[in-house]
C-alpha cells in the first residue's frame, strides 16, 4: 500500500490531522505486518555526514524526503517533503519557547528527548511520567506532532538505582506505557544493546507491546546507532537489528553520533556503518513499493 500525503498545508492543525491519519494506519499495520517503507527520524548532523559518503546522493531522497521522515534541524530545508522537527531535552525549555512564540511556523513536530543527563532537569528526570504527559498535552494544544524518546537510563533518576538491569526496570516502571499514552510517535532507545541481537529484539518487542497496549494509535520506532556510547558496531549488526525488529516497529531513529557534550564517549563518527545498512535496504527497495 502506498501512503501519499499532500505537501502543502494551511495550518499546523490541518497537518497534524492529516499526518496522524497516516501514522494511525502505520501503527495499525505495525501490529500485524510491518509497513513497507520505514518511518525515520534523523538529525541534520547525521545527514550531513552521510552526504559526504559515496553513493548516498542517489539514496537520500528515497529514504528521507517523504512525509514519513522526521528531520531534526536545518537539513529539513533541503528535504521539502519531510516533517521538520525540533528537539527539546526539557519540558521547561519547550514551554518557554511556546510562550515566547519562538518556534518557527515551519516546524511540524516536536521531540521530547528526556534522559539521565545534564540537559534534562533533575525534577523532570525523577517525575518523567508526568512531564512526558505534560509535553504531549502542550504539543497538541499547539497543533504539533508529539514525538517522545525517553532513554533507558532515565530509570536511574526514577528509582535511584544504578545502571544495572536498566532495560528490565524501564519496562517494570511502565515508561513505555507512559511515554506512548498521549504521544503520536514513541521511539525505543534500545541502541545500547545492538551488539546483543536477541536481547535487542526482545526488549524492542516488549516495549512496543507495552506502548501499543496504552495507545493503539501510537507509531513505534526503535533506535539504531553506528557507535552507541562509543561501542563500535558493524553494518551487519544494524542490518540484523532491523531484520530482528521490523515486525515489531514502524521504523527507526538512525543515529550517527560523534564525541561531544551530547555523547562524551561516542568517539569519531562512523557514517560508513550507516551506509552499509542503507545500502542493504536500498538494494531491496522494490519490496517497499507496494
Amino acid at each position: 500500500m502506498k501512503l501519499v500525503l499532500p505537501f502543502i498545508f494551511t495550518s499546523r492543525s490541518l497537518l497534524l490531522a492529516v499526518c496522524l491519519a497516516c501514522f494511525a494506519l502505520l501503527a495499525t499495520q505495525g501490529q500485524a505486518q510491518a509497513p513497507k517503507k520505514p518511518v525515520w527520524i534523523i538529525n541534520s548532523n547525521a545527514l550531513n555526514l552521510l552526504r559526504k559518503q559515496d553513493g548516498f546522493a542517489q539514496m537520500e531522497s528515497w529514504f528521507f524526503d517523504n512525509p514519513q521522515t522526521f528531520v531534526v534541524g536545518e537539513a529539513a530545508k533541503d528535504l521539502p517533503h519531510c516533517v521538520p522537527t525540533i528537539t527539546f531535552t526539557s519540558y521547561a525549555s519547550f514551554k518557554r519557547a511556546i510562550e515566547a512564540n519562538s518556534i518557527s511556523p515551519s516546524i511540524k513536530a516536536v521531540m521530547y528527548d528526556n534522559e539521565y543527563w545534564q540537559f534534562t532537569p533533575t525534577e523532570e528526570q525523577k517525575d518523567a511520567l508526568t512531564y512526558m504527559k505534560s509535553f504531549g498535552v502542550l504539543s497538541h494544544e499547539k497543533g504539533l506532532i508529539y514525538v517522545v524518546t525517553p532513554a533507558t537510563n532515565i530509570v536511574r533518576a526514577i528509582d535511584g538505582q544504578g545502571p544495572q538491569q536498566a532495560y528490565a526496570r524501564y519496562l517494570n516502571l511502565g515508561i513505555a506505557k507512559a511515554a506512548a499514552a498521549n504521544a503520536d510517535v514513541y521511539e525505543i532507545q534500545a541502541q545500547g544493546s545492538e551488539n546483543n541481537p536477541e536481547f535487542f529484539a526482545r526488549f524492542v518487542k516488549q516495549a512496543a507491546e507495552q506502548a501499543r497496549a496504552a495507545n493503539p494509535k501510537v507509531v513505534v520506532l526503535a533506535g539504531l546507532s553506528t557507535n552507541p556510547s562509543g561501542i563500535k558496531v558493524s553494518g551487519d549488526i544494524l542490518i540484523d537489528a532491523v531484520k530482528q525488529t521490523r515486525q515489531f516497529v514502524s521504523g527507526y531513529w538512525l543515529n550517527v553520533p560523534s564525541a561531544g557534550p551530547w555523547c562524551p564517549r561516542c568517539g569519531v563518527a562512523r557514517p560508513q556503518v550507516a551506509m552499509v545498512l542503507l545500502g542493504e535496504l536500498f538494494g531491496h527497495k522494490e519490496a517497499y513499493s507496494h
